[in-house]
């Protein structure tokens, strides 16, 4: 295959393992070099012409999709190329399901497994109490469950000691939330971190949820204003 080097100097340059690529049009997991034991990015690549490579590096969110100009010099290649970056969507789109529903799986079996919440160095720093529905981490750090519309555990987050935040690999965020209290009938808060949802529910006592992130910030809101 005449592309196949540029091919993996590109997964390369992403982190990426290129070893024992399959060239078959079908998504393929694969290790990155930070984990090189585990599956923690994937790829797809088109053998005949057009050639067309599509790669995604979990770890750091880092994905994006290839093809040689000189492969798509013609009105039929482009066509075709159209073509399959529509299949690899669909593909791409088919994967984050089953890991989705493959981290939803995992946060259930840690949660059975973990004891609720009595220390927290982090929660402690913040001169916050430990509340209501948090577990305990072997680790000194406390799991937050992430819940889904239907308030069904989709995924996690886990606080270090130290402040450090890490989402369960492959677990959903958006649309994801956690809240303390229960006061319907009155004000509703939102915000961004667990700290700041817990020191605005102190102060207020109204029910107040949190997004995990920025960018979960809006899909909460609306689902919110929707319920």
């Amino acid at each position: 295959m005449p592309y196949l080097n540029e091919f993996k100097q590109i997964l390369e340059e992403h982190g990426i393992s290129s070893e024992n690529l399959i060239r078959d049009g079908q998504l393929h997991r694969t290790a990155t070099h930070t984990k090189p034991h585990k599956k923690n990015a994937a790829y797809i690549i088109h053998n005949n012409d057009p050639a067309v490579l599509w790669w995604c590096n979990w770890e750091t969110g880092n994905q994006g999709s290839y093809s040689p100009k000189n492969a798509t010099d013609n009105p039929i290649d482009q066509a075709k190329t159209q073509e399959r970056l529509a299949d690899i969507r669909k593909q791409q789109l088919l994967e984050q399901e089953l890991r989705h529903a493959e981290a939803k799986e995992r946060a259930a079996t840690i949660l059975q497994n973990c004891l609720p919440c009595t220390h927290s160095e982090y929660l402690q720093r913040k001169k916050l109490p430990i509340m209501d529905n948090l577990f305990q981490g072997r680790n000194g750090e406390i799991i937050i469950p992430i819940l889904s519309k239907n308030e069904s555990v989709q995924s996690l987050q886990r606080i270090f000691p130290d402040g450090k935040k890490r989402f369960l690999t492959g677990g959903k965020i958006n649309g994801g939330f956690f809240y303390l209290g229960k006061n319907p009938e009155k004000a509703i808060y939102l915000c961004e971190g667990y700290a700041t949802a817990a020191s605005v529910y102190l102060a207020s006592q109204d029910t107040t949820y949190l997004s995990f992130s920025a960018n979960n910030l809006k899909p909460v809101a609306l689902f919110l204003r929707k319920k």
